[in-house]
């Protein structure tokens, strides 16, 4: 066990919302074998301690993501597609654990890294689909409007559908409706991108 009592209170509550459970503050620091003060000197309450635990366990999965299937074999397009799959996919899946994202950190004004992170990966490919050596502010904007539309039709699917008219309430509503964004992006490989076409 860690010397290090922050570690032990962040490796405590990932070990326990990996196994599906909403620790109490009680359960945290018996499991991590600190005194009762310690989240509050260490993350100044039991929601931040929740928070950073969410986040890094969201960055560390991603790295490993990205290094697994984003290989050298895939063209550019197909990254972009399967990492926008990706996204929508967890983002449905674990819609609980990124609403508790974005109760605990983006409402609460704190940057969340692991959005920042794919946010970055997909500016990153966007730029090497258009042929840039670094992403500009266009692709960043193109990632960023892609991961706000994957964020808010995953997470809140009905409102998303009665706002907008578009189901994406099943996968392959979802999948399309994602493909359907790359291209209005010129991001897939049977679209053009704006530079192309101009």
């Amino acid at each position: 066990m860690s010397e290090d009592p922050k570690k032990r209170l962040m490796d405590a509550a990932m070990s326990m919302m990996s196994q599906g459970l909403t620790p109490t503050t009680r359960e945290l620091v018996e499991r991590a074998g600190v005194n009762l003060s310690a989240i509050s000197y260490y993350f100044k309450g039991k929601d931040n301690l929740m928070a950073e635990a969410l986040d890094q366990a969201a960055v560390s999965d991603l790295d490993r993501w990205f290094d697994a299937e984003l290989g050298d074999e895939l063209s550019v397009e197909a990254k972009l597609e399967k990492l926008a799959m990706f996204l929508g996919r967890i983002h449905r899946n674990f819609h609980k654990i990124a609403r508790l994202q974005l109760q605990f950190l983006t409402l609460k004004g704190r940057l969340e890294r692991a959005t920042t992170l794919a946010i970055s990966e997909l500016a990153a490919l966007i730029a090497a689909r258009r042929g840039l050596e670094a992403p500009d502010h266009g692709c960043k904007v193109a990632a960023t409007s892609l991961m706000a539309s994957i964020h808010y039709m995953s997470i809140a699917h009905e409102r998303f559908d009665e706002m907008t008219g578009v189901p994406v309430g099943t996968d392959s509503e979802r999948d399309d409706y994602i493909r359907a964004l790359l291209g209005l992006h010129g991001l897939r490989a049977d679209e053009a991108t704006a530079d192309d076409r101009s």
